[in-house]
């Protein structure tokens, strides 16, 4: 039993992004008015002693959507010290009191980085080089490398004619997804480790509250773990059956955990499964990666 009070992820794809790579000012408009316009009601519905984090991952637009999530909403609850209270993640003993008062909602700030729900950095993500051609192969489309990279024996011969029709100068012959040399189980699997790491330590420090855990990343890699979790394989197909696109900027999906039910949502789809499966999921994930290895291997992928 997990208890009976709600552990819930939110995870969502980082703000609106400059041609640099970084959080633009567009973007940073879009979280302040997302926060006042939508997040802030959510959040007024929550139940007093709710506890509210975001976690970015290790790049700066991630870590900078984080920060204006933070700002906008620390100003709002400052304006209501009644109900509300923000607490910076170092402060232990006031965190400790707070998990003992449950008369507010508190907003706990400047949680670390987290490598497992974005980029661990270029010498150690093996992916990386070759997510960054094709990038640039299909002008800026995260949706067609997302399904190149899902791509299984069967769908790479469609997915080539619908990649010639588009980029004609992309050389048919190097459209491999062994290339990206890490799988997306793989990717998934880290994903949803963090999830679980983070419901162990929240359920420790918070058994009596309800917390909502907010995550910022990317696309793509965020994208193989909510097909994972609602039960889709991952292929290209499965993205297709998501509209044929990866997720937009600040577009989440949501796991929520009470007691041993878990549900997950993600656009239209909702998967609703015991919490023990989550342990039996991470194991699927690990033989689907060998198999997509397998496969890689014996078809010259």
């Amino acid at each position: 039993m997990l208890g009976q009070f709600s552990k819930s992820f939110e995870v969502m794809r980082h703000g609106e992004k400059n041609p640099q790579g970084g959080l633009s000012e567009k973007g940073v408009e879009g979280i302040r008015k997302y926060v006042r316009e939508d997040l802030i009601h959510k959040i007024e519905n929550y139940p007093d002693g709710t506890v509210i984090v975001f976690f970015p991952s290790n790049v700066g637009r991630a870590k900078d959507t984080r920060t204006v999530f933070e700002e906008e909403l620390g100003d709002l609850f400052g304006q209501d010290p009644e109900h509300y209270d923000t607490v910076d993640i170092k402060d232990v003993d006031k965190i400790k009191d707070f998990s003992r008062n449950k008369e507010k909602k508190v907003l706990i700030t400047n949680a670390s980085q987290q490598t497992r729900i974005g980029y661990k950095g270029s010498e150690v993500d093996p992916w990386i080089d070759e997510f960054s051609r094709r990038g640039k192969d299909f002008e800026g489309s995260d949706d067609m490398t997302g399904k190149l990279w899902l791509a299984t024996n069967e769908e790479i011969g469609n997915l080539k004619e619908e990649i010639g029709e588009k980029y004609p100068d992309v050389d048919q012959n190097d459209l491999k997804p062994s290339n990206f040399h890490d799988t997306p189980e793989h990717e998934a699997a880290e994903q949803i480790k963090w999830m679980l790491r983070l419901l162990e330590i929240a359920s420790k420090n918070f058994p009596e509250n309800p917390v909502k855990i907010f995550a910022t990343s990317h696309n793509v890699l965020t994208d193989f773990a909510a097909m994972k979790l609602l039960d889709m394989p991952l292929t290209r197909e499965s993205l297709e059956g998501l509209g044929g696109n990866v997720r937009g900027f600040l577009e989440p999906h949501s796991v929520d955990i009470r007691g041993d039910k878990v549900v997950v949502k993600f656009r239209d789809k909702v998967n609703e499964f015991d919490a023990s499966r989550l342990e039996q999921i991470l194991e699927e994930l690990q033989q689907e990666s060998k198999e997509r290895q397998k496969m890689w291997e014996e078809h010259s992928l």
